[in-house]
């Protein structure tokens, strides 16, 4: 990968951050297929696109104890000294899965020492599911907080209840906590994955990972911490092949840093829990609804930039494709403005064998308010294998009007695509390209795109 971070040989999840002077510090998973026991690493970044891997940070302890199996957390400064927490999953003396929180003391960011503090779960939550801590100061309340993933227990349905939660707890020194209450209970996922809460301008907001329902990373909205906690009109940050994401604010803007989850086989194959690391940049709508664009950093790691011509496309009733390059490479970036001149659809196809048409696009339907990933056109007489591929629901809502420009950004780095429309994002691995061409194509209506630029040949790192 040259644009997305993931260690030549390795696989990348569950990212914890933490910034200073400059520099961002991301713990993270870093493992291969065949390891037995999995560690945080660290890895630094200014950019998010220029990584240094400084290898294992914060080891497991040896197996049979509670922190041989670690899981997520956050880290904070208090003092001097650098506090991570983080959570350990093992067996306990009824022979049942546990978890409970740790935590770890360093001074320099990359060596730590286990302290005695843990926490288990309040009563009356599963204690087998009680992690992905994430800890801050907050100024108006001149206390710690701290929100973290929990279930309710249901003896009913052990393994399919959707009694996930979002707790909160408070602290005026990181030592003793306080269970405030559950902040976010909606009886609607098994399990609220890396929760995330954060100020912006007069809202607040809630992210959490849910694996239960469209599989995706999630926020809510609220003009209070206390709530409610409204749904927006599209809720997803991104798709379901973007995982396990959290925000980081630094120098007075926001990012949101998740897994662009893997594939093994081909594009028929399900989505890993892991894979190379990817950012958004997280901005705000006038209507406090969320929006996310590529890093400054993507656009600005290449060397080539090729001017396209612009293009106007007009199928009353029916499709018309207009080729706009034949030598794509396997990473490069496409920015262009696109203006629907008509309530149709059209979409941007990239890695196309020009003979048979085979090809993969991201369609943008005005009528529908969607934008689509899928690989077209079916395989031969075998129409079952792309149902098979749109039933992965790789979709996002996306409302755009005719007569309106809009700015796309579509950046692809081997295997993963990432196509940025109006805000929002949806991200993608694909494994089997067939060609090299890059296309627009316009749906029952009429589209034109201008000031369209290709960036490829990235610069020596």
């Amino acid at each position: 990968m040259k644009l997305f971070y993931q260690p030549e040989g390795y696989r990348l999840a569950d990212t914890m951050l933490f910034y200073k002077d400059g520099v961002f510090y991301l713990y993270h998973y870093q493992f291969r297929l065949e390891d037995t026991e999995l560690s945080w690493w660290l890895s630094t970044t200014r950019d998010f696109v220029h990584y240094e891997n400084h290898g294992p940070s914060l080891l497991c302890g040896p197996e049979g104890a509670e922190d041989h199996s670690l899981r997520s957390g956050s880290l904070i400064e208090k003092e001097g000294t650098y506090y991570f927490f983080y959570g350990g999953g093992f067996t306990g003396p009824d022979g049942k899965y546990r978890e409970r929180l740790l935590r770890s003391q360093g001074t320099d960011l990359k060596h730590w020492e286990r302290d005695a503090w843990f926490m288990d779960p309040p009563d009356g939550y599963d204690p087998g599911a009680f992690r992905d801590e994430y800890v801050y100061w907050n100024e108006t309340l001149s206390r710690y907080l701290m929100v973290l993933g929990a279930c309710r227990p249901d003896t009913r349905y052990p393994d399919f209840r959707l009694n996930g939660c979002t707790l909160l707890f408070s602290s005026e020194d990181l030592d003793h906590w306080t269970f405030e209450r559950e902040l976010w209970a909606p009886s609607m996922y098994t399990m609220h994955e890396m929760p995330d809460l954060f100020q912006m301008g007069d809202w607040w907001y809630l992210i959490t990972f849910e694996y239960s329902d469209e599989i995706r990373c999630v926020y809510r909205m609220s003009r209070t911490m206390d709530g409610p906690w409204l749904c927006p009109p599209e809720d997803g940050l991104d798709g379901k092949a973007y995982i396990a994401a959290r925000t980081i604010q630094a120098d007075g803007r926001r990012y949101l840093i998740g897994i662009a989850a893997k594939k093994s086989g081909d594009d028929l194959s399900d989505y890993e829990n892991n894979g190379a690391m990817l950012v958004h940049e997280v901005g705000q709508r006038p209507d406090g609804t969320l929006y996310l664009t590529p890093v400054p950093a993507l656009s600005a790691s290449f060397l080539c930039e090729t001017p396209l011509p612009e293009v106007s496309l007009s199928a009353p009733d029916g499709r018309k494709e207009q080729l706009l390059y034949d030598r794509l490479p396997e990473t490069f970036l496409l920015e262009a403005d696109i203006l629907p001149e008509t309530d149709a659809s059209f979409s941007l196809g990239f890695y196309e064998d020009t003979e048979t048409g085979e090809a993969y696009q991201y369609r943008v339907s005005l009528p529908r308010e969607t934008v689509t990933f899928e690989r077209t056109p079916s395989q031969g007489n075998r129409p079952w294998e792309r149902w098979q591929v749109q039933m992965e629901r790789l979709s996002q809502h996306v409302q755009l009007l005719p007569e309106k420009k809009y700015h796309v950004t579509l950046a692809v780095d081997e295997e993963i695509a990432v196509l940025y429309v109006d805000g929002v994002p949806l991200t993608v691995r694909f494994l089997s390209p067939k060609g090299q061409g890059l296309y627009l194509a316009v749906y029952d209506g009429a589209v034109r795109m201008t000031d369209a630029v290709l960036l490829t040949e990235i610069r020596d790192l």
